[in-house]
C-alpha cells in the first residue's frame, strides 16, 4: 500500500503529457494552396488579424517576411516581445514548411493586391489571417470566410483580434 502511495505521489509530480493539436478542418472538403503565389510580393510587414485554434496564440502579432534565396524568413513579434524568426522552405506552390520543425503551412488565399492572406495548417489544426493594414475591409473579411469554409475550416471558430 505504501508503495502505491509513493507511485501516485510521483505521478502527480511528473509533467503533464504534451498536448496534441486536434484538427478542426473537415477532411471531406478539398484543400488547395495558392498555386500562383509571388514570393517577392509576400515580403514585408503583416499583422495577424484573425486565428483559428492551433499554434501559439499571439493576437495582433506583427509578422515580417523576408526572402533568403529560395527560402523565407518569417519573424513574428508578439506584443511587448522580441521577434521570433523562423526559416521557411517553399515546398510547392503556396506551400511552406518550417525548416526546424517540419511543420507545414499553406497559403490558401491572398487577395490580388497582396493585402490579406490566409495561412493554414493543411492537416487542419489551425489557420491564421494576416493583413498589411491590420484591419481588412468587409469584402476581404467576407472572402476569408468563404475560402476557409470552402477548405473545410469552421468559420464560426475564427477569432478576429479587433
Amino acid at each position: 500500500m505504501k508503495a502505491l502511495l509513493v507511485l501516485l505521489a510521483l505521478a502527480a509530480c511528473s509533467p503533464a503529457p504534451a498536448t496534441r493539436e486536434i484538427p478542426v478542418r473537415d477532411p471531406s472538403h478539398p484543400i488547395a494552396s495558392k498555386a500562383d503565389l509571388e514570393l517577392d510580393r509576400l515580403t514585408g510587414p503583416w499583422r495577424e488579424v484573425a486565428r483559428l485554434p492551433g499554434g501559439g496564440a499571439c493576437p495582433g502579432a506583427v509578422v515580417d517576411i523576408a526572402r533568403n534565396g529560395d527560402r523565407l524568413i518569417m519573424a513574428r513579434t508578439c506584443a511587448g516581445g522580441r521577434p521570433v524568426p523562423r526559416q521557411v522552405a517553399v515546398t510547392g506552390p503556396g506551400r511552406l514548411t518550417d525548416v526546424a520543425s517540419g511543420r507545414a503551412e499553406w497559403i490558401l488565399w491572398i487577395d490580388a493586391d497582396y493585402r490579406t492572406a490566409i495561412l493554414a495548417d493543411p492537416h487542419g489544426t489551425g489557420a491564421r489571417v494576416l493583413d498589411r493594414d491590420g484591419a481588412p475591409p468587409p469584402d476581404r473579411r467576407q472572402a476569408v470566410g468563404v475560402v476557409l469554409d470552402f477548405n473545410g475550416y469552421p468559420t464560426d471558430r475564427l477569432v478576429w483580434t479587433e
